[in-house]
């Protein structure tokens, strides 16, 4: 059986038992989520820092 080392495994096995991180990083990837403004319904891209709808409702995302 060969020694094989993966450099750089420690740091992937800890982010992949972060859930809070791997959404952070699809939410990042896909340049935001797209839901629906609570106050108009619209359907708007959000990304992690926030963005305002046109209705002027303020929006951020809170990942618990």
């Amino acid at each position: 059986m060969s020694n094989i080392k993966i450099k750089g495994l420690d740091k992937l096995m800890k982010q992949l038992s972060d859930p809070k991180q791997i959404a952070k990083q699809a939410i990042a990837g896909n340049n935001g989520i797209e839901i629906k403004c609570p106050n108009c319904q619209k359907l708007i891209k959000v990304p992690l820092n926030g963005k305002t709808c046109s209705c002027g409702q303020k929006i951020t995302l809170n990942l618990k």
